[in-house]
Parts: C-alpha cells; structure tokens; sequence
C-alpha cells in the first residue's frame, strides 16, 4: 500500500468536541434558523445598514468532526483502526477541509462591506458553491459506498447555482449546433448593476442557417441574480445533508448498516 501521512487528529475524538451535543435538523429546523438569521443580521437583507454576518464555518466544522467521529467508531467496530494509513480515511478528511474551505470563501464574502463589487468577487463565490458541492458529493459517496456521476443526481436543489455559475464564468460565446441552426449565446453582466447582493445578467442569443447564412433569431433576455438567495439555498442545503448523515451514522454499527439506510 502507498506510504500516506498519518491521519490528522480531526478524525478522532478531541476534549473540545466530546461533550457538545448537536441534533440533527429537519427542514422546519432549517427554516426557522435561517428566518432568526435574517431578523439578527441585517447586511443580507439592507446592505446600508452593515453587521457582521453570523458565520456558518464553526457550524460546518462541528457536524464534519462529528460525522468523522462516528465513521471512526463504525470502523473500530469492525476492527478496523483508522489511525492506520488507511486511503478511505484520508479521502474523508481531505473532503471535510474542502468543504470548510468553501464555507470559508462564502462566510468571507458575506463579511465584506464593498459599495460595489468585482467580477472576480462574484466569480470566488460562484465557483466556491461549486466546490464545496462536489466535496459533498464525494463525502456522500464515501460515507454510504455509492457511485454518483454527478452532484445533482443527488443534489437537484443545486441546478440553479450551477446553470449561474455556468453562465456567469464561462461568460464569452457558448456555441450548439443543432443540424443546420447554430446557436450562440453570449452572457454579460451589466456593470451597473453590480451590488453585494446581486447583479443583472443579459443573455444575448444569435441563431443563424448555416447552409444559407440567415440570421433566423437575434434577442436578449435579463435575468436578476439574487446572490443572497442563493448563499442562503446553499447553506440550507448543505447543513440539513451533513446533519442528515449525522443522524443515520449514530444509529449504525456496520458500515454495511450504513449502506443499507444510504438517505438516497
């Protein structure tokens, strides 16, 4: 087997976590957080009156150590020692810090207190939802042993993000052929507009008969990208899933009991 580092201590009980309770959330426990969220900090809501924004990183951090900690009983169950090189441990560790790393970038985001905002601000944030995605996703896989091709085969609620995230970084002409029509779409966003909270996006669209030349369609179309409703879809969504494998993983003591109650 590959010489790997020793696991990091996150994986195993700590003194600082031992005694902390957290339980699991549902939907309305969701809701309700985030409705007291948006009553304590105003910056989501009136970017004129600024407050600090209440951090979701030490939240995140808490229920992936959790989640480690039972993923290590379930393994010494089984007899199992995970403080062995052992590769599906140290895949686990590096998902959790990928998804803390984005968790970070967005708390940072929601921190700033700019009048206006930079493309490359927009573009941080974009790609950190993304990220902190795919590492949820492979965090998924690794916990319940299942193949997902994509994060939305399991994750559909984050469509939205990821169709914006596309047009937002990949910007410049998005070309499709379909027989003799081509199709080209161009997304710009409207300088004017840019605010911490959002900005307008205009798709320009351009369909042309390739055998003759025509122009068949030219049009445009503006769309609002409200980027706090998005923060908060991806925060809802992230915090009910690591809370959900949370409650599943306490009632186990196999992996393969693990498997069998896989929450997809």
């Amino acid at each position: 087997m590959e010489n790997l580092p020793p696991l990091p201590e996150i994986v195993f009980i700590s003194e600082q976590f031992e005694h902390s309770e957290i339980k699991p959330f549902n939907k309305k426990d969701i809701k309700k957080l985030l409705n007291q969220i948006k009553k304590t900090d105003k910056l989501l809501f009136d970017e004129k009156n600024y407050c600090p924004i209440k951090s979701k990183l030490s939240t995140v951090e808490l229920i992936l150590h959790k989640i480690l900690n039972e993923l290590s009983r379930i393994a010494k169950n089984e007899g199992i020692d995970p403080s062995l090189h052992d590769v599906k441990f140290h895949n686990l560790a590096s998902c959790k810090y990928s998804i803390e790393d984005a968790q970070s970038a967005i708390d940072e985001y929601k921190r700033s207190n700019y009048e206006r905002h930079s493309y490359l601000a927009y573009f941080g944030l974009l790609q950190a939802f993304q990220n902190q995605q795919d590492s949820l996703k492979n965090f998924y896989q690794l916990i319940f042993n299942k193949k997902i091709r994509d994060a939305l085969e399991i994750f559909p609620e984050f469509k939205q993000i990821r169709t914006i995230r596309n047009k937002v970084l990949h910007s410049t002409e998005n070309t499709k052929k379909e027989g003799e029509l081509l199709i080209v779409k161009n997304y710009v966003i409207i300088q004017s507009s840019m605010k911490k909270n959002g900005f307008d996006l205009i798709e320009k669209t351009k369909e042309t008969n390739t055998r003759t030349g025509d122009n068949l369609l030219q049009e445009s179309n503006l769309e609002k990208i409200d980027l706090y409703y998005l923060i908060e879809l991806q925060e809802e969504k992230v915090l009910f899933e690591l809370n959900n494998y949370f409650r599943i993983l306490r009632k186990c003591k196999t992996f393969k009991q693990v498997e069998n109650i896989c929450p997809k």
